[in-house]
Order: structure tokens, then sequence, then C-alpha cells
């Protein structure tokens, strides 16, 4: 199997090999990669004809690229988030490893959605959230990486791959936490069902209200939020979708 690889990481490209081999045991024919269609090119075709296009970095990057394809396209966007994560610093003198504290979790998403938060109202579209564990390997450039104290990621690779999540819409991602949430609700109310940053709890109400999902409700002292009225207007009116 025969793997193009534009200007890819290692990631990018063992995800696309994945969802390949996958779709070529499945059926048997071979899947296309790096296809041209309509002035863009997509990571794969599989043999019914869907578009895979694996994105690690910010969701922004593909916005022209999704507006002009999901109308007449079934697309698969794939999201890798490291539940487990090596770090490697790579010296002069050798490498040094060790685990990263931190954790992803599913809602980690929210923070590339902002960017095109209403995506998931699409029929043809489905995200699919790849929870991995993985390597990045650190260089120091006193530069370039300010935010690291110097050292910045010359790469990320695939070590694991733990479980696949999908969603069709976003109440689908709503889903997972709506029920640990009060009838009237807050960005901090948000962010502790997440277990997550008041951050992504921001993010998590602006993507849901934008897609109709959670409404604003009123202030006390900060925007109260409810998802009942989003409900009742939703059941009532199915073709109001409002796309990217």
């Amino acid at each position: 199997m025969v793997i193009g690889t534009l200007n890819e990481g290692s990631l990018h490209h063992e995800l696309k090999k994945h969802y390949a081999t996958k779709d070529t045991l499945k059926s048997g024919v071979a899947a296309r990669f790096e296809v041209p269609l309509e002035g863009f090119v997509v990571d794969i075709v599989l043999s019914d004809h869907r578009i895979i296009e694996i994105q690690t970095g910010c969701f922004g990057a593909m916005k022209r690229k999704m507006q002009r394809l999901l109308d007449n396209h079934q697309m698969n966007l794939v999201y890798p988030i490291a539940v487990n994560r090596r770090l490697i610093r790579v010296t002069e003198t050798g490498e040094v490893s060790r685990r990263s504290p931190k954790h992803g979790s599913p809602y980690d998403v929210f923070s590339e959605l902002v960017y095109i938060p209403t995506v998931l109202d699409h029929p043809n579209l489905q995200l699919d959230l790849v929870m991995i564990e993985d390597e990045q390997r650190l260089v120091f450039d006193g530069k370039k990486g300010r935010r690291r104290k110097g050292w910045v990621v010359a790469s990320r690779c695939l070590d694991k791959i733990l479980e696949t999540m999908s969603f069709n819409s976003m109440s689908d991602l709503f889903d997972l936490f709506k029920e640990a949430l009060p009838e009237e609700f807050t960005t901090a109310d948000l962010a502790q069902v997440m277990s997550s940053r008041r951050t992504v709890g921001q993010q998590a109400a602006y993507c849901l209200r934008a897609a109709g999902v959670i409404e604003i409700t009123g202030k006390h002292g900060c925007l109260l939020y409810t998802s009942d009225a989003a409900d009742e207007r939703s059941s009532v009116d199915l073709g109001g979708r409002r796309i990217i």
C-alpha cells in the first residue's frame, strides 16, 4: 500500500494508514490517497466514495474546503486527542523522556470547533474523535519556543489508538454531559461537568449556542444558559439548519 504524503507528519500518516487499511479489509478495494477534488486535495477517498479528512491542527484551515465539498460528498473529519503522551526532549547529549501530566478528553475538540461551530449540523459530516496515546519529540529553539521555555514540537507520532468516538451533530456532543447540568447553567458549570478549564466551558457554550443547542436565558453575575428552549425550537423547525 502506497500512501501519499503531501507535507504531512507521522501522526497524520499513521491515521491515514489506519482508516485506509480498515476500509480495504472490509471492502477488498484499495482506498485512494491525496485525491484532487473540486479544487482541493482530500486525504483519502474510501471504497464507498466517503472522504476522510484528518486534521491534527486548526479546524479553521478546513473551513473553505468543507464549505465547498460537504454539499456533494460525505465526509469524516478525524481529530486525534492524546489521552496519554510521552514527551521526549532531544538534546546534544541525548534524549530525556517523561510522561506528560496532561491528559486529553473529548471536550478538547471545542477549542477547534469554535472556528466552525455549526459544521456538525451538516447531514454529510461525521466527526471522529480518535483517542490515542502518542509521543512528542521536542527540540530547543529559543526564538520559536517561548510558550515551552524554548522547546518546540519537532514531531508527533502515534503509539496506540484507544477508542474512536463518532458524532453526527452538536447535540450528540452535548449528550455526553447534558444530564449532569442543572436546568440553568453557566460556563463554569459546563467546565465542571467536563472536568475542564473555564476556557473550555466558554468555548463549549459558544459552539452549542451557535448550533442552536442551548440558549441564553438571563444573567446573574454571568450569563445563564438552558437547553430546553433550544430543544423546543428545533423540534418545530427541523429545516432551519445553519451550515458553517
